[in-house]
């Protein structure tokens, strides 16, 4: 039993095909992956070119594929080759989300920063 991200159970089962991915009836996690660009960005035509290619349908087939990651829409969702576990999650009903939950920070992120830097000088 793990717990982990849908990208990483795509590339495990298309080794280990007998491993599979459940939530649990209780719930589980939820992430979301995603990129930013800053305010003060002075890059408009960058800026539309990138989110133009992010959002063409070959790419989003292609992100999927190769990493796993949802698309940002379904628009593809014909096209996409999913997996039976991938179909729950995209077909999830609106009781099965509400059991989702996305990580809080519950301490500082400068006390998250100064642990890490102990843990790896340790």
């Amino acid at each position: 039993i793990a717990v982990t991200s849908n990208s990483y159970i795509r590339k495990i089962h298309s080794l280990y095909p007998n491993i599979d991915f459940v939530v649990p009836q209780e719930g589980s996690f939820i992430t979301i992956e995603n990129f930013c660009i800053p305010k003060a960005s002075t890059k408009e035509e960058y800026i539309y070119e990138f989110l133009n290619y992010i959002y063409r349908k070959q790419s989003m087939i292609t992100h999927f594929e190769e990493y796993g990651f949802f698309p940002a829409f379904l628009l593809p969702y014909e096209d996409l080759n999913v997996l039976p576990y991938e179909k729950k999650l995209l077909e999830i009903t609106p009781e099965e989300f509400n059991k989702l939950h996305f990580f809080k920070n519950l301490v500082p992120q400068q006390q998250v920063r100064n642990f890490w830097v102990e843990l790896k000088s340790f």
